[in-house]
């Protein structure tokens, strides 16, 4: 799926809200959630958020992260 296609599916199904997950490096699942409305926004710039509060990542000092979507893996959860 590509980013048109993602906004097509968006609009066709009325998504509100878009999840996206991610594992730490020990595979334990995280996920943050954001309005759909949002998403050029988020694919453009990220979305921050601290790593060092994710085992493994960064320390405190430097613990700033970005994670970036691949809209190529984007599904429809119900």
């Amino acid at each position: 799926m590509n980013y048109d296609e993602l906004k097509i599916l968006i609009a066709e199904r009325g998504i509100e809200t878009i999840d996206i997950k991610y594992a730490d490096l020990i595979g334990n699942w995280y996920h943050i959630s954001f309005p759909a409305r949002r998403l050029e926004h988020v694919l453009q710039h990220g979305i921050p958020f601290d790593g060092s509060s994710i085992p493994g990542m960064k320390s405190v000092e430097s613990g700033d992260m970005v994670l970036l979507p691949d809209v190529s893996t984007a599904i429809i959860d119900p």
